[in-house]
């Protein structure tokens, strides 16, 4: 993550050169028998992703949700827009039940896998406190340039 602050009202552009990263890529998740742990990952993705596309629920390091009143591990999205000290509430808090991407304000019902993830944009997965013999795991996320 990088923060550029600018306090004059003018509109500044950043250039950033590198390589895009279409390769599979490896990120490290932690999990407490003490507290929910959140774990703020970057994508490091140059366009948008589904929720259905990041690989997360289907790679075994993502607890699905049985009760939807009680959610499993969450998936947290924050904007990604520009602003000066913005306020640090999510967009969004995702869990994934019976087999898709539900959003927790939204309700049970509604499939939001198709929801996007901006380049930009900040992401937490909230593990949940486990009841012993905490582990670390590694989330692959698996993307392919489109042509």
């Amino acid at each position: 993550a990088m923060v550029i602050r600018n306090n004059l009202e003018d509109a500044k552009k950043a250039l950033l050169y590198g390589e895009v990263i279409d390769a599979p890529i490896a990120i490290p998740l932690s999990e407490s028998d003490v507290f929910t742990a959140d774990n703020f990952v970057g994508l490091n993705r140059p366009l948008d992703i589904a929720l259905d596309d990041l690989g997360l629920a289907t790679g075994g390091v993502f607890e699905a949700t049985t009760d939807p009143g009680s959610p499993k591990d969450l998936l947290i999205v924050y904007s990604g827009g520009p602003g000066k000290n913005k306020h640090l509430d999510p967009l969004a808090q995702y869990y994934y039940y019976n087999n898709a991407w539900r959003e927790k304000d939204a309700g049970e019902n509604i499939d939001r896998g198709g929801d996007l993830i901006s380049p930009g944009m900040g992401v937490a997965i909230r593990k949940s406190k486990v009841d012993s013999n905490p582990q670390d795991s590694n989330w692959v996320n698996q993307w392919e340039l489109p042509q």
